[in-house]
């Protein structure tokens, strides 16, 4: 029994040490400046230090392309906020040269095959996705106070014809004092 529990735990300890490898992130180094700065200048409604390089990897060309020998390629998961109200969470798989310290344009990286395998290998988490619960907020205040105060104010209403009609100060109308 004792060797049995101990062969499992230590199976489930090998197991989530390499799991934490493979799904490596990245929140610094050069690769990170390089595009944070990259997408700070491509997005004027980028979230600063919403940036995380997800599935690094490094790939050694056996042809240069335009002088690049080596090639590291991740998915950058980011935010945007427009007008403080409207958030979306990219992802979208970048390219970045150490020997140049630059992210590649999609020009240069579609030269290289190794970029589509990637590409294409992370395919699912690729896109955008757009954060609707604040602006539903929004729009659900914009029906809900015209209701409140409505609903606080018809309590308090002062109406002439009522008082009118319930002292019978109109000729033939209920009880008028005047006739």
């Amino acid at each position: 029994m004792k060797q049995t529990f101990s062969a499992m735990l230590s199976l489930l300890i090998l197991i989530f040490a390499f799991a934490g490898a493979a799904g490596a992130e990245t929140t610094s180094g050069k690769m990170y400046k390089a595009v944070n700065k990259n997408l700070a200048e491509a997005n004027y409604d980028y979230d600063k230090g919403s940036l995380v390089l997800r599935h690094v990897k490094t790939v050694q060309l056996d042809q240069p392309v335009e002088g690049i020998h080596t090639l590291k390629m991740a998915i950058a998961h980011y935010n945007t906020v427009r007008d403080g109200i409207f958030f979306k969470t990219h992802n979208e798989p970048v390219y970045y040269s150490p020997e140049k310290d630059q992210v590649l344009s999609v020009t240069i990286a579609g030269k290289i095959p190794a970029t589509q395998d990637f590409k294409d290998k992370y395919e699912a988490e690729i896109g955008e996705t757009t954060h609707v619960a604040t602006v539903l907020i929004l729009l659900f205040l914009i029906l809900l106070i015209p209701a409140v105060l409505a609903y606080v104010f018809v309590k308090r209403k002062h109406s002439v014809l009522d008082y009118k009609l319930e002292n019978g100060l109109f000729e033939g109308v209920g009880n008028n004092k005047f006739s």
